[in-house]
């Protein structure tokens, strides 16, 4: 997979496809992925991990993005994480809020859907 524009894109559109079998939404974490909103620059993740890759979206999050809700993205991400019986304190809040401010800077064009019936592909249909 890559950005379009990229020197990879020869003469087509880059298509994006599921990687494993466990792809879950890159923002609140829950499946199935269904489209894929592509980003520029690299986002500082932690001390040790950094990402320009495209970002995995469930239907809620893509919906939410693509009607610009970003107040509404970030109650989502929020409700799920509290659901998930997690405690967030005032920084792990202000830490998702920023996060998202960062990632609605470095979105390039609305998520991408991903083809009806992607399936992952099977580690082991090469065996």
């Amino acid at each position: 997979m890559h950005a379009p524009g990229q020197p990879e894109d020869g003469d087509h559109d880059p298509v994006p496809v599921l990687s494993h079998p466990d792809y879950r939404c890159d923002i609140c974490n829950d499946e199935p992925v269904t489209a894929v909103l592509q980003v520029t620059g690299v986002f500082p993740l932690s001390a040790q991990i950094s990402t320009a890759d495209p970002w995995a979206l469930c239907a809620a999050c893509t919906a939410l993005i693509t009607a610009n809700d970003w107040d509404g993205l970030l109650s989502h991400v929020i409700g799920r994480l509290r659901a998930s019986g997690l405690r967030l304190t005032a920084g792990e809040e202000d830490f998702l809020r920023r996060l998202q401010v960062d990632l609605r800077t470095r979105a390039v064009g609305p998520p991408t859907p991903l083809p009806e019936n992607t399936e992952p592909p099977d580690p082991g249909a090469g065996d």
